[in-house]
């Protein structure tokens, strides 16, 4: 189902990642959530992968980067989970 945006939306995000994590997936802590659910804190995990590919001038890096993700987000899939935006700012280097 996709995310309907605004409290709906950062709700379901809040309890979507209580969820995983209770499955042992790597993801944010919920650290709190407005009672009107207008906004969400999250604990941090590491550095996001967009500013790895940011940062990275050598092509064969940064193609390690991109194939570490993917290898990551198919054992995600193999597990029968599923990652709701795979962006690069939204992967975490482990």
């Amino acid at each position: 189902r996709a995310n309907p945006g605004g409290a709906e939306g950062l709700s379901l995000e809040a309890a979507h990642l209580r969820a995983l994590a209770s499955r042992g997936i790597r993801v944010p802590q919920v650290i709190a959530c407005a009672a009107d659910a207008s906004w969400i804190a999250l604990s941090s995990i590491g550095e996001g992968l967009g500013r790895a590919l940011a940062a990275e001038r050598e092509p064969a890096a940064r193609r390690d980067l991109l194939l570490a993700a993917a290898r990551a987000l198919a054992g995600l899939h193999a597990r029968g989970e599923v990652h709701g935006a795979p962006l690069p700012r939204n992967l975490v280097l482990a």
